[in-house]
C-alpha cells in the first residue's frame, strides 16, 4: 500500500519529469545547434580545447582535408600561443535536412597572438564560414566547415603542429 506522502512525492516527480520533456521538446533544433555555436564561442575565448572539441564529430573533415585530431592541435597552439581573444559567432542562414544540417555564418574574431611575425601579432575581422553538422545519438556534431581564403591564408602562415 502506497502512503499519501509517498503518492504525492510520485506526482512530484512524474510532474518534473514531464516538465524536461515539455523543456527538451520545446526548443527548437536550430536554437540546439546555435547552441554549439556558444560552445565554441566559449571554449576559444577561455582557450578550452575541450570545450571545443566536445562538439566536433570524430568523423569531422573540412575541406582542406583536416581531420579532427588537426582541430585539437589547432586549438592547442591557440591556447599557448594567444593571448587575448574575443569571439562572436552569428546565424546567417541554417538549413536542416533530416539528422544533417548546413549552417552559414558570420565569425568575428579579435586576436592578439605573441608571436615575432607581426603579420601573425594581431587579427580582426569577420568572415562567413559554412559549417556541416550530424546528429549523433540525438546530438548535433560539426562533422566539416568551408572557411573563406582570408582565413585560410592566415592558417597557412600559423606555425604547423600536426
Amino acid at each position: 500500500m502506497v502512503s499519501k506522502s509517498q503518492e504525492i512525492l510520485l506526482i512530484a516527480v512524474a510532474i518534473f519529469a514531464a516538465y524536461l520533456v515539455y523543456q527538451r521538446l520545446s526548443v527548437s533544433e536550430e536554437d540546439r545547434i546555435m547552441e554549439i555555436f556558444k560552445t565554441v564561442e566559449s571554449g576559444l575565448e577561455q582557450k578550452q580545447s575541450s570545450t571545443v572539441l566536445s562538439v566536433i564529430s570524430k568523423d569531422y573533415e573540412d575541406s582542406r582535408n583536416r581531420r579532427r585530431t588537426h582541430i585539437r592541435d589547432m586549438i592547442l597552439m591557440f591556447s599557448r600561443a594567444v593571448r587575448n581573444v574575443m569571439v562572436s559567432i552569428r546565424e546567417r542562414e541554417i538549413k536542416i535536412d533530416g539528422d544533417n544540417a548546413e549552417v552559414e555564418l558570420m565569425v568575428t574574431v579579435s586576436l592578439t597572438i605573441q608571436s615575432e611575425d607581426p603579420a601573425l601579432q594581431t587579427e580582426d575581422g569577420s568572415n562567413p564560414v559554412l559549417v556541416f553538422l550530424t546528429k549523433e545519438g540525438g546530438d548535433w556534431k560539426v562533422t566539416g566547415a568551408e572557411f573563406p581564403p582570408r582565413i585560410e591564408q592566415w592558417l597557412q602562415r600559423m606555425p604547423r603542429m600536426y
